[in-house]
């Protein structure tokens, strides 16, 4: 048996590794040889036979707790499956207009798009400190946005698609909340995954983009991102939100920093001043967000929506 010193150095290694995992998607996606949605079918289709072992599997205490899905919680893993697919549509199309870290730094706005939805949808309250953090990560939003030499129309373009998937992955978030109160972890991650490709397989097919790899290497890259990335990245950082729920606020911190790096040594992408600076602010401003967002403090909730890009 774990002692809780062991069971909490494993999650603090587990929750580092996770972040480097998921932060590294977006080389994995600019590498790839398919177009940008189809690689994002490729990244859910082949992760849902993983996931459904480890739900069959692994036998959780959440998983031991659930209780039976209504047809209700079954909407909700469809809405939560075609949320997370314009979530992907997005996030992947932004990685071919804007640089790494925008579209990472971007998609982090999502704990913030959760808040407000929270607040539209539901009423739940926004305090002074949630408007005023929101406030903070719109001026660092600004300073990344036009931190370039000009505003190019396809950088923005990129910029606005990866608000977008934050804007969906806040709305996921939310479904997520609702159902992580009634059923176990995997289920939500193997439910949605599943509903996710099947709403993805029509847009690629009526988009005509190429499905098949014509290299090793590029099924490899397809691989990676659905079994390294969706499956073993989720997968760690759920199992360290379990025994480290404060854990989750430095997964925010650890994966734009992860992408960034990772932009910089393959593709020498490289940030000013003045968008480094905005990059800091937006991340402070999210994590106060996140803080004082009454939907989001929920640690069940945050292991279960783990599926960020």
């Amino acid at each position: 048996m774990q002692t809780s010193s062991t069971a909490g150095s494993f999650s603090a290694v587990s929750i580092v590794l996770g972040a480097v995992l998921i932060g590294s998607s977006p080389i994995l996606i600019r590498l790839s040889e398919l177009a940008p949605t189809a690689t994002a079918l490729h990244r859910v289709a082949l992760a849902v036979p993983a996931l459904a072992l480890a739900m069959l599997l692994w036998r959780t205490d959440d998983a031991r707790q659930a209780q039976p899905l209504s047809s209700a919680d079954r909407l909700l893993m469809i809405g939560g499956g075609a949320l997370f697919a314009l979530d992907l549509i997005c996030f992947h199309w932004s990685l071919a207009y804007t640089s790494v870290a925008n579209s990472v730094l971007f998609l982090n706005f999502a704990p913030v798009f959760a808040g407000l939805l929270a607040w539209a949808m539901f009423g739940e309250r926004l305090s002074a400190g949630f408007l005023a953090s929101l406030a903070l990560a719109l001026l660092g939003v600004g300073l990344l946005v036009g931190g370039h030499a000009g505003i190019d129309g396809g950088r923005l373009l990129g910029d606005v698609l990866a608000l977008a998937a934050g804007a969906f992955y806040g709305a996921y978030l939310l479904m997520v909340n609702r159902l992580r109160r009634r059923t176990s972890t995997l289920a939500i991650m193997t439910y949605t995954t599943a509903a996710c490709a099947i709403c993805l397989l029509p847009v690629v097919l009526a988009s005509g983009e190429r499905l098949i790899p014509v290299t090793a290497a590029g099924i490899g890259v397809l691989l990676a991102l659905a079994l390294l990335i969706h499956v073993l990245g989720q997968g760690l950082i759920a199992y360290a939100l379990r025994v480290l729920p404060a854990a989750s606020s430095s997964t925010l911190l650890l994966q734009p920093l992860v992408a960034t790096v990772a932009a910089w040594l393959v593709f020498s992408e490289s940030l000013g001043a003045l968008q480094l600076l905005g990059g800091a602010i937006l991340l402070a401003g999210v994590y106060m967000c996140r803080r004082l967002s009454p939907p989001l403090n929920h640690p069940e909730a945050d292991r279960a929506a783990t599926a960020a890009p």
